[in-house]
């Protein structure tokens, strides 16, 4: 065996000037070896069994009774809020158009106007959109769960799902399941999935199309003698003449007033509604009926990973690692990958198995309260 030569060494360096003395120094090389992190038995999480629902069944229908009245209230107690902003001094222009605003007030500077209009859109559109993105999320990935227990879904499908539920790009491999979905229940819900997202991406939109700010003014009529009169003084069944346009003039003291229109308040609060009415549904539904989530193995961006990596070794194989994203991607649509949920016990061993495959079909077995899931260890 050869020892280490500092001389040799030395010469080398001169030599090669770009060389690292750390690395070609063996004793130095021994030092900066780390062992790698987790390779000690100990460290893995152990084999386990579904630990029973802590509330009682009379407790869990109580709370999803809760939710279902708590959604009614704040559901309804929105349409209050077209009290609140009720008033009578409007000074704006009358408009026929289906953005007229029916409800203006106050007399703000352009820059002032701009930024209650702002702030409204950011918290009334963006915080809704936030909040309601949040629970879509909780409630669309049970009901992911739930129908990859009954029938297989693409790959695709379950990435989208898990890791982006509200995003564009989502609509597509939802659009495809529809037709690619075995059973009619499961395209039913994937359908609401759909108007859901859908309905998600537009909400900015649809509460800026609520309210805007206009500037002060009065409505006049030009009829057909010429003359001009206000819209409130003219009596059709008294007045000689016909009306031939209509003009605004701006108040002398300007200003600008903010308000919200009647019509699009009562669509978007329409919409929301049956948002939550079809949400509370599907998420009552997977409550009861889906197996995973009664034995409390919910669903998070980690939990898709690990059942993600599982099955695509099953159908790709373990050399993973030099492939790109597309490349997998690729490699995935090329064999058609679908997955669904299995669950098995080998009474044998005493050990069950549950996790996310590519050669199951059928519905997914029941989990036992009494079977240790996992993998012994040696």
């Amino acid at each position: 065996m050869s020892r280490f030569n500092p001389i040799y060494e030395a010469v080398e360096l001169v030599e090669d000037p770009f060389r690292d003395p750390i690395q070609s120094t063996p004793s130095l090389r021994t030092s900066q070896t780390k062992e790698p992190l987790g390779n000690d038995a100990s460290e893995y999480l152990p084999a386990k069994a579904f630990a029973p629902a802590r509330k009682t069944k009379f407790k869990r229908v109580c709370f999803r009774i809760f939710i279902g009245i708590a959604a009614l209230i704040l559901w309804i107690a929105m349409m209050f809020v077209l009290y609140m902003f009720h008033t009578s001094d409007s000074q704006t222009c009358q408009d026929d158009s289906i953005f007229a605003l029916d409800e203006t007030a106050g007399n703000f500077t352009i820059g002032q106007s701009r930024v209650i209009d702002i702030s409204f859109n950011l918290i009334a559109g963006r915080g809704l959109q936030a909040t309601l993105g949040f629970v879509s999320y909780r409630v669309v990935i049970d009901i992911l769960m739930r129908i990859m227990e009954l029938t297989p879904v693409s790959f695709e499908l379950f990435s989208a799902l898990t890791f982006q539920p509200s995003a564009v790009l989502t609509v597509w491999p939802i659009l495809k399941s529809l037709f690619q979905l075995s059973g009619l229940r499961p395209r039913f819900v994937m359908a609401w999935v759909l108007f859901s997202v859908l309905f998600l991406i537009a909400l900015p939109t649809l509460m800026d199309t609520m309210t805007r700010y206009v500037q002060n003014g009065e409505t006049f009529y030009k009829l057909t003698d010429g003359s001009t009169i206000q819209y409130n003084l003219y009596n059709s069944s008294t007045s000689p003449f016909n009306i031939t346009d209509t003009t605004c003039r701006p108040l002398q003291n300007g200003g600008y007033q903010w308000g919200f229109s009647n019509l699009w308040f009562i669509v978007n609060w329409s919409v929301l509604g049956f948002w939550i009415l079809g949400t509370y549904s599907v998420w009552m539904d997977a409550q009861g009926k889906c197996e995973l989530r009664r034995k409390g193995r919910t669903m998070n961006s980690y939990r898709a990973v690990a059942d993600m990596a599982e099955a695509m070794t099953e159908i790709l194989g373990l050399n993973l690692a030099p492939y790109s994203g597309t490349e997998l991607e690729k490699a995935l649509r090329k064999r058609k990958g679908r997955v669904m949920y299995y669950a098995d016990v080998d009474e044998g061993r005493g050990l069950g198995k549950v996790g996310l495959s590519s050669r199951r079909r059928g519905k997914m077995g029941k989990l036992r309260w009494d079977v240790v899931y996992g993998e012994e260890r040696d």
